[in-house]
């Protein structure tokens, strides 16, 4: 079972901005909480692993976090965790009260866009 003291890892959030430079559209992250937030980031367990397409173990992350207050979480903002991205795919209720489960897909960043991952 999981508590709330289970988050105990550190992740950043982010939001894509668009900006023009030199008359191209490039995708911009923004930090949206200076410093992250506090979740718990854990891959599929194993049968769910086994139920679904092998191709994509490494590549899904669910992340668990306090629903902030000041905005809402929705698909396509991205999270950070130990160095890699991940789109925020979907966003469900947590378990616990005032928490939320993210599902995110790893990307690859290039300069300041965002390009994704295979």
């Amino acid at each position: 079972m999981r508590h709330t003291g289970d988050l105990n890892t550190r992740v950043k959030l982010y939001r894509r901005d668009t900006e023009t430079a030199d008359g191209q559209s490039v995708d911009k992250l923004v930090e949206l909480l200076p410093g992250g937030v506090w979740a718990e980031v854990y891959s599929q367990n194993d049968k769910t692993f086994a139920a679904g397409d092998a191709r994509y173990m490494e590549s899904v992350k669910f992340c668990t976090v306090r629903r902030p207050v000041a905005f809402e979480l929705a698909p396509g903002m991205l999270f950070e965790h130990k160095g890699a991205l991940y789109e925020v795919k979907e966003v469900v209720p947590g378990v616990f009260r005032g928490t939320v489960k993210l599902r995110g897909v790893s990307v690859k960043t290039l300069g300041t866009g965002v390009m994704y991952d295979g």
